[in-house]
C-alpha cells in the first residue's frame, strides 16, 4: 500500500514522534501530494525512485515492529 496511514498528533500520543514516525508521515505525504505516482513522490522527496521503494519496505515492514 502506498498509503503508510495518518500520523497521530503529538496531542494523541503525548511524546515528541520518533524520527521513523517522522520519515513515515513525509514520505506518505509526498505520495498523497504525487497522487501516487512514486517516481514524482521520489522528485519530491529529493530520492531515487529506487531509494522511495526501498524506503517503503523498510517503513511499512517495521510499522509492526515498533
Amino acid at each position: 500500500s502506498s498509503d503508510l496511514g495518518r500520523f497521530p498528533t503529538l496531542r494523541e500520543i503525548g511524546r515528541f514522534p520518533t524520527l521513523r514516525e517522522m520519515e513515515r508521515r513525509h514520505v506518505s505525504d509526498a505520495l498523497r501530494l504525487a497522487t501516487g505516482n512514486k517516481a514524482e513522490a521520489a522528485r519530491l522527496l529529493g530520492v531515487s525512485r529506487m531509494t522511495l521503494y526501498r524506503m517503503l519496505k523498510e517503513l511499512e515492514g517495521g510499522a509492526a515492529s515498533e
